[in-house]
């Protein structure tokens, strides 16, 4: 039966990800990534994906781990992205979980391959864990690898795919695990285990879980043990590791104080609606989240926030483990039993109900922080760590359920009754005395009295448990038939998808309790008919079997597969932009790049995913239409007033790129027609001479046919194209294409071209191409036998130059200042509001610098900078010796005293020399930085160092070092025959009159029995009680197995 364990948590482990993992695909939702932005105009407007739900990590995660990652693979830590939202912290951070040690794929193999194995790390990790854990309260190990399945496989766990939310989520049952070994052992080397465990967890990046599962972890131990000493260890443990971690923690607070956040606060109503639970043995009867589905996930959270899946086995099991109110507290240890049901009822009533326990939460100093800052959905991770617990639990109840074990457990009822409190197996003394001293007190009626409890709680939990499905498949329905009526399809797909997907999950619920009923009658009669040990086994590896098969079927369904031509193409908009952005950055809208990608391309992006710095913010938020729709997000729209703000300007934005299908810039001249067409015909050229010879920026079609007839070219198909190529006498001068996407009948349909120039060969002619697999012709409005065009031109003061159409449309913004410049001269403005109208204004030019404080400063001249490195205004100019990832480096040449300005959100975590003298870096142009420079020829560098001054690196090396110390004098005491324990009494010396067993003493190294001891207690002294006393023998001494030897006398 461990074999079979063994091999389904394999099979569960890899198999929903196989090809993944074979480098056949990607584990990335790239495919969905490539609809939208340049990329879609690039060819892949047709990309189908697996899941359209995980946007964040193409947009976020992934271009972090990408670009940390090559610095590490080229021997640098880069502790900062310049490419997004002005510069933001990347390695220092715990953000993007880059220090977990779970991200290590991402440094060892190709990106594209990385999210795979990163995924496999995090079931590893995790399904290795809890049953570590289980293992430790005696679980047998079939059982306990069959809660590490359940884990696993759970919605936290797959749901938040590819996130730093199931980094951190791997660690949870290992924090578990290493404080019950704590609590056996009580070593330090166990207190070090301990700590490990929670800098790991707290380097995964997600506050809120870790702080649902430390609370969880901290109610565990004071269910286990009230001894200070032990709480102390324990809380040590965890001290440490936070010590562990500090290098990351400390500079994460410093940048969290300088954030822009908005709209995180939670209140009881925030919870997730109840009727998704049905998604634990049902995941799809909401819908699904491929975006060919019949029906993609319609309730009002996202499959992300709501999906609850942990299998139909694993609901029947934890049920099993919920109605064994006798047997399961005594087959773990003291309490553990009543704080899995208690903690897994609490936490989905916090997770389902909300309410007024949640309110009450989120008003408590401490808990303020963790339970009303973030939603509280995301304590799943909680939840599906304790059903897997009860699965683990219920599994085993079956397994060692014996006739001679029920009639001992019935003498036993009969004797204690079973609300008492001494359900732990081990401790057979004990429970002797309480049997002598209380024995005759019970009388005949509490005897009788006890032998309902049993079958009562269970018929409470049955019955609940049906009446909560019942309700929760109505309400379901209901949803699906308003989904349905919404949608104008009477209720269809909505109402078939739920109901088909309930039916199954009611199979599969059917299934798990046939096998779990055969699993208990084998168990039961077994010892009288010898045949149902084949039906018990047969039975047991059914459940382990159905357990691997629903969450890989599960896992399979829900991950990412995209193809490797997806991770991150290269378009002509990226080549563009890398051969002339030089030092500048550039916008866009947000139909016409993804965010966050530019970190992948190492193009200094404006836009970008990931928080903001609020002074940054709100210098951005003066542009007009505010493109900060969210903290965590900047974008921009198809706004001429947006494209041209001066606030841009003063940030370096030297290009803005839309969409071809977004409105183009300029003056817009209509078309001169007759009121005849001319047909369009399939893959063959019309040509036609441009009515505009200057400034041209985008020829439009006004389609004439028939609604029908046009309308069969709107659907987004990447086989569907106009192309214009445009030439004159000297040759052809540019050639760009749009997809028909969109095309309505009527309506003008403009093909941005860049022919923003003068014509100086003369007339220019137009060739115009449908590209289409279709064999009907489109009509379009006609001037005397040819294409009538309309024309966008350049209007002559919008300060914007169209210099590249195809993908994307890029404009050239001509009054943008350099990213890196001289100011030779300072206004001061003391407000924040203030300062943003005077910099959106445009009265300032580049030789003027707006300070929030200080003295201002007037310069001798006030002329325009230079559009480049190494020009500057009539004072001073400026060559840009180095501009990296981390650090800038600047030759400035001034005859006068003033400013070097740098148009980035540099206001946190960087430093200034003049010379490699320290200098003072001050806050400019409202989120900018500036550093005075006197007069002279100067070296200037802007270099990014932790804001904490590096001291969470003192502190996690000291935690480092304590920890090591700690476990080093323990092994040099436990080398000379005496155990270090972690309580009052240090030092124990080997009792007197005991002889050592071996070949003597000699020159070789001594047996160390503590180990010996140790390696015992890990199998076989799980379930012991932790607050038995070391000396008499009630429990696992920290010292292990060796007092065990000695007091057998050996």
């Amino acid at each position: 039966m461990t074999a079979a364990a063994v091999l389904a948590a394999v099979y569960l482990a890899v198999g929903g990800i196989a090809t993944q993992l074979a480098g056949r695909s990607v584990l990335a939702d790239t495919d969905y990534m490539v609809r939208y932005g340049t990329y879609a105009n690039a060819g892949f407007a047709e990309s189908q994906s697996k899941n359209l739900m995980q946007s964040d990590v193409y947009s976020s995660e992934i271009p972090a781990e990408y670009l940390f990652a090559k610095g590490v693979k080229s021997g640098q830590l880069t502790a900062w992205d310049p490419y997004i939202v002005g510069g933001t912290p990347l390695g220092g951070i715990t953000n993007n979980a880059l220090a977990s040690p779970v991200t290590a794929p991402f440094y060892l193999l190709p990106s594209w391959l990385a999210p795979a194995y990163e995924r496999l790390a995090e079931v590893v990790v995790g399904l290795v864990g809890l049953y570590l854990f289980l293992r430790r309260l005696k679980l047998s190990p079939p059982a306990a690898l069959l809660g590490g399945m359940a884990y696993v496989s759970g919605a936290y766990m797959v749901a938040w795919q590819g996130w730093p939310q199931t980094r951190v989520g791997a660690f949870v049952p290992l924090v578990f695990w290493a404080a019950e070994r704590f609590l056996q052992e009580r070593r330090i080397r166990d207190v070090a285990i301990l700590a490990l465990a929670v800098g790991a967890l707290l380097l995964g990046g997600f506050p809120s879980v870790e702080g649902y599962a430390l609370l969880t972890a901290a109610a565990y131990a004071l269910v286990r043990t009230r001894r200070l000493g032990l709480l102390a260890g324990l809380a040590t443990g965890v001290a440490a590791g936070i010590g562990l971690a500090m290098f990351q923690l400390l500079p994460f607070a410093r940048f969290y104080a300088s954030w822009l956040i908005e709209g995180r606060g939670q209140t009881g109503a925030d919870h997730l609606n109840p009727v998704t639970f049905l998604t634990s043995f049902a995941p799809w009867a909401f819908g699904g989240v491929a975006s060919d589905a019949p029906q993609l996930w319609f309730l009002d959270e996202n499959a992300v926030e709501s999906l609850s899946y942990v299998g139909a086995a694993v609901l029947v099991l934890a049920m099993v483990a919920v109605l064994a109110l006798r047997r399961g507290r005594a087959l773990l240890p003291r309490g553990v039993w009543v704080f899995f049901v208690a903690a897994t009822a609490l936490w989905l009533l916090l997770v389902y109900r909300g309410g007024w326990l949640l309110t009450g939460l989120q008003q408590v100093p401490v808990l303020r922080s963790v339970f009303a800052a973030n939603f509280i959905g995301r304590a799943r991770a909680v939840t599906g760590l304790l059903l897997a617990c009860l699965a683990a639990v219920g599994f085993e109840v079956l397994l060692r359920w014996r006739r001679s074990e029920s009639a001992a457990g019935a003498r036993e009822a009969a004797d204690v009754p079973a609300m008492s409190g001494a359900g732990a197996v081990p401790g057979v003394r004990a429970l002797s005395g309480v049997r002598a001293v209380l024995g005759s007190r019970w009388t005949p009626g509490v005897r009788a009295l006890t032998r309902w409890i049993g079958p009562a709680w269970a018929t409470l939990v049955v019955l609940a448990a049906g009446a909560a499905t019942w309700r929760l498949l109505a309400v379901g329905h209901r949803l699906a038939v308003a989904d349905g009526t919404a949608q104008s399809n009477d209720g269809q797909p909505a109402v078939s998808t739920y109901d088909a997907e309930i039916h199954k999950g009611l199979l599969l619920l059917g299934a798990a309790v046939v096998l779990v009923g055969a699993l208990w009658l084998a168990g039961r009669y077994g010892s009288s008919i010898k045949r149902l040990d084949v039906v018990r086994t047969l039975a047991a590896c059914g459940v382990l079997v159905m357990v691997a098969a629903e969450g890989s079927a599960f896992i399979g369904r829900y991950s990412p597969s995209a193809d490797r031509e997806t991770f991150y193409p290269v378009t002509d908009t990226q080549q563009f932009l890398a051969a002339n952005l030089g030092s500048s950055r550039y916008a866009s809208t947000s139909e016409a790049s993804v965010l966050g990608t530019d970190s992948v391309y190492g193009l200094r992006s404006l836009n970008g995913h990931a928080f903001l710095n609020s002074a940054f913010a709100t210098l951005v938020q003066g542009v007009p239409g505010n493109p900060v729709p969210a903290p965590t997000r900047l974008q921009f729209s198809a706004d001429q007033a947006q494209a041209t703000s001066p606030i841009l300007d003063r940030l370096g934005v030297a290009y803005f790129t839309a969409a071809p299908s977004e409105p183009v810039f300029g003056t817009h001249l209509d078309a001169a027609t007759d009121g005849t067409s001319v047909l369009l015909q399939p893959n063959v050229p019309t040509q036609v001479t441009l009515p505009v010879g200057n400034g041209v920026r985008a020829l439009g079609l006004v389609p004439s046919g028939s609604p029908d007839d046009v309308f069969a070219y709107a659907p987004t198909s990447a086989n569907d194209w106009i192309e214009v190529t445009v030439s004159d006498s000297a040759g052809t001068v540019t050639s760009t294409q749009r997809l028909t996407a969109g095309i309505k009948a009527g309506v003008e349909f403009d093909v941005p071209v860049a022919l923003d120039s003068v014509a100086v060969h003369g007339p220019r002619t137009a060739s115009i191409t449908l590209h289409t697999a279709k064999t009907k012709p489109l009509a379009v409005q006609a001037n005397a036998g040819s294409v009538a065009l309309a024309t966008v031109v350049n209007p002559g003061n919008d300060d914007l130059r169209l210099v590249h159409a195809g993908s994307s449309v890029i404009y050239q913004r001509l009054n943008a200042m350099p990213r890196i410049r001289w100011a030779s001269s300072a206004v001061v403005v003391p407000q924040a509001a203030q300062r943003v109208r005077l910099l959106a204004s445009g009265t300032l030019d580049a030789s003027t610098v707006v300070l929030n404080s200080g003295t201002p400063l007037a310069g001798s001249g006030s002329g325009a900078a230079g559009t480049g490195s190494g020009s500057g205004s009539s004072t001073g100019s400026v060559t840009t010796l180095s501009d990296g990832l981390d650090s800038i480096g600047v030759a400035v040449d001034a005859t006068e005293p003033g400013y070097l300005v740098v148009a980035d959100s540099d206001q946190v975590g960087w430093s200034a020399s003049v010379d490699g003298k320290k200098a003072r870096l001050v806050p400019a142009d409202q989120g900018l930085v500036a550093v005075q420079v006197p007069a002279g020829t100067h070296t200037v560098t802007l270099r990014y160092s932790s804001p904490d001054g590096g001291l969470g690196v003192y502190a996690s090396a000291a935690s480092a070092f304590g920890l090591a110390g700690g476990v080093g004098v323990e092994t040099w005491y436990a080398r000379r025959g005496r155990v270090v324990t972690w309580e009052l009494n240090w030092l124990r010396g080997r009792p007197r009159g005991t002889v050592a067993v071996g070949p003597g003493p000699g020159p070789g190294p001594q047996p160390d029995l503590e180990e010996v001891g140790a390696g015992v207690g890990e199998a076989d002294v799980g379930a012991t009680d932790v607050d038995a006393s070391p000396v008499t023998g009630g429990g696992v001494d920290a010292g292990g197995g060796g007092e065990v030897f000695e007091d057998a006398g050996v």
